[in-house]
């Protein structure tokens, strides 16, 4: 009865919004900053909420302005910038930086007296960065009316325009959008005039204190880059448009966000001003501000380096936990270079709940350039291991290919387990390979050598190593345990089933059985999943183990996937 009620209602919910036009769940609540809550901020927060205010939504800004002093204030912007760091695994925050950079540059150029310091082109730079191309209107007087002095910015990567109107005369420029929400009176000879005969190029208005950020782009020499304010205009078109030197970031156009970029854009700007575009690209601004609130140019870089990790925890300690981040990555050449060896470099950061770094690790690796495989096929591992007290932890990784510079970043959270107190198991953790030892290994585990598999992806008929430790076995008088392990591979499911009732019940593909004795209370184990019979699909598999001594019982769960053979 309860369920059909939550049913009816979410039904009911689901028709409202429908109703409304939109998911009610989905829309952020809107929230204006009062000048109730400026006063109750210091002069240095409410610069910092001046510019961070785009990129907050109505629920953090709430959060923000409830808390009650600016030491907690300052907390929270520590923690939002450790969430938005988009290589978390190293010490810099591009993002961050390039933020407070655009911050500068908007007090510095674009200033008002009034909150937040600076007019609506000020807050267009904070939220996406340097316009593509800037054009200025003079003021005009015409026969039917008198037009204010303006600007035009173009964003090729968000095929947008934003206009601004300076109709107070004052220097406080004011988006200039019609009730359609279109940039005014946009044409295509307007949108000429604009691209030449603007009287101000857009790195003439920043300062020379910021240009050591910016670079140009390549000219005639592939290897000069601009750094002076006499360098930079020396050679340069009109209006060639500076990026943001960002700790290595590259601004570049997302061909998935921009699909008709070829066409739209071509070597002759001109060309890109027809009037379909010049509609098109007018009424785009508050779509884009809408779904975009803010960019940053490594949004739109294509500089991501496909790589797989997972997270496994074993037994490190009294207290102590180990744990594991395995890496796989594909060994590619790299197109139009003879290498002697491929550079790789892996990078893992712990942080605590508050995303204080509590420890960081790198591992460089050098592989011969004759493991390359044009297509990528060969998955090379890697392992980083920390030992941690038990506890919660945010682990961030970061893998980066030295020799073309690409590299990509993820966070996942992590919450320690207690291997100490009772019959357990460590997780599973599915291998490349586990065999004995022969030589020195990085993944030696006293006279094994496991390999990790952390894609957990197996071809149909090949063997699948598994690997888990169990903890806590009772000893007999003479100082041995004996304990029974039994384990399932079974349709994986979405099924709310406990763990216990799957393990009994439902469909088994595979099942086996063995029993085992030991001189430890804690016993590696190892086993390997028969997968001849085993469809292209993705499976549980399920292990119970049984202290023979005290009866107990501990399960386990994890999930690999089965895939067709390359070239069936």
């Amino acid at each position: 009865m309860k369920k059909l009620v939550l049913r009816a209602l979410a039904a009911a919910l689901i028709l409202a919004a429908a109703g409304a036009g939109q998911a009610a769940w989905a829309r952020v609540p809107e929230y204006t900053i009062a000048a109730a809550d400026l006063k109750a901020l210091g002069p240095g927060m409410q610069r910092e909420v001046a510019s961070l205010q785009y990129l907050m939504n109505g629920y953090q800004l709430q959060q923000f302005f409830a808390l009650p002093s600016d030491t907690l204030r300052r907390d929270w912007i520590t923690r939002f910038w450790a969430k938005h760091d988009p290589t978390p695994a190293t010490p810099k925050n591009e993002m961050k930086t390039e933020h407070y950079l655009r911050a500068d540059i908007a007090q510095s150029e674009f200033q008002i007296a009034e909150f937040p310091g600076w007019d609506k082109r000020g807050e267009v730079l904070i939220r996406y960065g340097f316009p593509d191309y800037r054009g200025t209107m003079p003021p005009e007087v015409t026969a039917r009316k008198v037009h204010a002095p303006g600007e035009l910015w173009f964003y090729k990567r968000h095929q947008m325009i934003v206009q601004f109107r300076d109709e107070s005369m004052l220097g406080n420029f004011k988006y200039a959008i019609t009730p359609l929400g279109d940039a005014e009176g946009v044409s295509p000879e307007l949108m000429e005039f604009l691209t030449y005969d603007s009287e101000q190029t857009i790195q003439e208005q920043i300062p020379a204190q910021y240009l050591e950020f910016y670079e140009a782009p390549e000219l005639n020499d592939p290897g000069k880059r601009w750094t002076k304010m006499d360098e930079v205009f020396k050679g340069l078109p009109q209006n060639t448009p500076l990026r943001p030197r960002v700790h290595g970031t590259r601004e570049e156009i997302d061909d998935n966000a921009s699909p008709d970029y070829a066409r739209n854009l071509p070597a002759n700007p001109s060309d890109v001003f027809y009037a379909d575009e010049a509609r098109e690209y007018a009424s785009n601004f508050e779509g884009v501000l809408e779904d975009t609130p803010s960019s940053y140019p490594f949004n739109f870089a294509k500089t991501s380096f496909t790589f797989y990790f997972g997270v496994d925890q074993f037994r490190g300690g009294d207290g102590v936990n180990r744990i594991e981040v395995n890496l796989e990555f594909p060994v590619q050449p790299v197109e139009g270079k003879s290498l002697p060896a491929r550079n790789y470099q892996a990078e893992a950061v712990v942080m605590d709940e508050n995303y204080q770094v509590i420890e960081r690790k790198k591992r460089d690796i050098a592989l011969p350039s004759t493991m390359a495989r044009p297509e990528g096929g060969r998955l090379m591992p890697a392992q980083i291991v920390f030992s941690l007290p038990r506890g919660y932890y945010r682990v961030a990784v970061n893998m980066s290919d030295l020799d073309v510079k690409h590299s990509s970043a993820y966070r996942t959270n992590v919450s320690s387990r207690n291997f100490d107190e009772e019959l357990a198991l460590s997780d599973i953790l599915f291998a490349q390979k586990i065999a004995p030892t022969a030589e020195l290994s990085p993944f030696s585990r006293g006279a094994l050598e496991v390999v990790p598999h952390p894609i957990r992806r197996y071809a149909v008929g090949t063997p699948v190593p598994v690997y888990f430790e169990i903890y806590g076995l009772d000893l007999e008088e003479r100082g041995q345990s004996d304990y029974e392990v039994e384990y399932r591979v079974v349709p994986s499911s979405d099924d709310k089933k406990s763990i216990f009732d799957r393990f009994d019940g439902g469909e088994t593909l595979f099942a086996s059985r063995f029993e085992g004795s030991g001189f430890n209370a804690n016993e590696p184990l190892h086993l390997t999943i028969k997968s001849e019979n085993l469809k292209p699909g993705l499976y549980d598999f399920i292990v119970r183990v049984k202290d023979e001594l005290s009866q107990s019982e501990t399960y386990r769960q994890a999930s690999f996937r089965i895939v067709e053979k390359s070239g069936d």
